[in-house]
């Protein structure tokens, strides 16, 4: 119970990490793209007003300018215009006071005495309050004239000009508060900021995580229910058929560390992580490649850039191999004599003994018009032809089992090493659908079948290499693209 409780915290703490990582990408890549898209539009924006109050700026001094040119005419007008007011004023002021004379007069004891007792001063009054009648009609006549002026005035060109003046002003003055109203906008602090993104792409990253979880369940539903059991149905194949009794392939010593000896007529090519110790008197050089026609295979698989060790002539060396770098790593030396024909993966060789001078015997066999080995995506088998030795690596040892006459016998498929290339190969659908979905078990398991032949594998196949797409990712992909080549 406390596994179970245990494997259901790790499995939950797992997926609220990669939820919290998707949140962060999301949210990251969110904020940047929002803030740039702001930065720039800001940009654009205060460039656009910038550019309109540029333009009104020039528009503004045109005007003034022109303002300059017809200020002469206007102070013209407008001094006609205060002599037509004074004139006016004065005339009204004249006619004010001898209209208050006449009254006064006429409200005085004169009126009753005959107007011939008056004489000169009647007369006097009378001609002044005509002259202030004339006055009246002169400041009448002077406040028409200085309207008109007025009123052509406003509608003068310096009038018009200096209502344009005023207008682009209050355009310029509005185009300078709208630039401040868009600076303040970039105001808002990153947090506000980050708190509205999270707002934005955490459903998102909800969908993206509920995709994660389903999305390899599902494609591995698929797979074990609809793809894998036509495997069940596909007849066995063999890589090369023998037409005779043939010598099998023997296991010579096994171990974490062997001790190779190698006559003067054999060289060895290891792998320069398990050579351990060699004698002094051994000649090393390098080769670049297991064989030289199968570079790609040699390079991707890592048996490139080998040791090669040899003896002197009539002399015997013993070089003892180890796995340096992998503490769970054992080794195991088959002897492929003339005549045997052994698949194998060039992945799990750590050396190979030879004939010295000879190139070891390695030739590809294609299976492309094969459902077999479309439902497996195994396209090639690279078949080692003897004699040669063969030390081979595997987790927790290797081991080699032949099957019975008339009985298959099944193993994992990420645990085969190789088998007899006159072996019936097949393959069937692993049992328990849980094991498949949690990464035990392999999508298919190995069948081997025949009277005649071999087939190797690693005691435990290594967590480190998955063989099928849905293993390991990437590297998942990556392993399933080797062993499609057969490497």
């Amino acid at each position: 119970m406390s596994t179970l409780l245990s494997r259901l915290v790790r499995f939950i703490g797992s997926k609220l990490l990669t939820f919290i990582v998707i949140l962060a990408i999301l949210l990251i890549a969110t904020w940047v793209q929002s803030e740039w898209a702001e930065l720039s539009r800001l940009l654009d924006e205060t460039k656009g007003i910038e550019k309109q109050i540029a333009e009104r700026q020039s528009t503004l001094n045109e005007l003034r300018h022109k303002a300059q040119e017809l200020d002469e005419a206007t102070r013209n007008t407008v001094q006609k215009i205060k002599d037509l007011d004074e004139v006016a004023r004065l005339a009204q002021q004249e006619y004010s006071q001898a209209r208050r004379r006449w009254e006064k007069r006429q409200e005085g004891v004169a009126w009753l005495l005959p107007e011939w007792l008056d004489g000169d001063d009647w007369a006097a009054e009378r001609a002044a309050a005509i002259r202030s009648s004339a006055a009246w009609e002169a400041a009448q006549l002077a406040n028409k004239a200085a309207e008109a002026a007025r009123n052509a005035q406003a509608d003068s060109p310096w009038a018009i000009n200096q209502a344009k003046i005023d207008a682009e002003q209050a355009q310029l003055t509005r185009l300078e508060d709208q630039k401040a109203q868009v600076e303040s906008r970039t105001s808002v602090t990153p947090v506000q900021r980050l708190v509205l993104a999270v707002r934005e792409v955490a459903p998102s990253a909800l969908w993206i995580l509920g995709g994660i979880i389903v999305l390899p369940v599902a494609v591995k539903a698929m797979f074990f229910f609809f793809i894998a059991p036509l495997a069940d149905k596909v007849p066995a194949i063999t890589i090369e058929p023998s037409e005779g009794e043939l010598a099998e392939p023997q296991i010579h010593s096994s171990g974490v560390s062997l001790n190779v000896q190698i006559s003067d007529m054999e060289e060895l090519l290891v792998h320069p992580d398990y050579l351990q110790s060699t004698a002094k008197s051994a000649q090393k050089r390098t080769k670049l490649f297991l064989n030289h026609r199968l570079p790609l295979s040699s390079l991707v698989s890592g048996m490139c850039l080998l040791t090669r060790v040899s003896a002197k002539d009539g002399a015997c060396e013993t070089v003892r191999i180890s796995p340096t770098h992998d503490p769970l790593g054992e080794l195991a030396v088959i002897e492929v004599p003339t005549g045997a024909r052994m698949v194998l993966y060039p992945r799990c060789i750590a050396a190979v003994i030879k004939p010295k001078d000879q190139e070891i015997s390695i030739q590809s066999r294609w299976r492309l018009k094969s459902l077999h080995s479309w439902l497996t995506l195994q396209f090639r088998y690279l078949v080692f032809r003897g004699p040669c030795k063969v030390v081979l690596k595997g987790c927790r040892g290797v081991c080699i089992e032949k099957p019975a006459p008339g009985e298959s016998r099944l193993i994992s498929q990420s645990a085969t090493i190789g088998f007899s290339a006159n072996l019936q190969y097949s393959n069937t659908r692993s049992e328990v659908f849980l094991n498949y979905l949690r990464g035990k078990d392999e999508l298919f398991n190995d069948l081997f079948a025949g009277d005649a032949g071999i087939f190797i594998y690693e005691e435990m196949p290594d967590a480190r290499r998955k063989t099928g797409f849905t293993g390991r990712g990437i590297e998942g992909v990556m392993d399933a693209m080797l062993k499609a080549f057969g490497v």
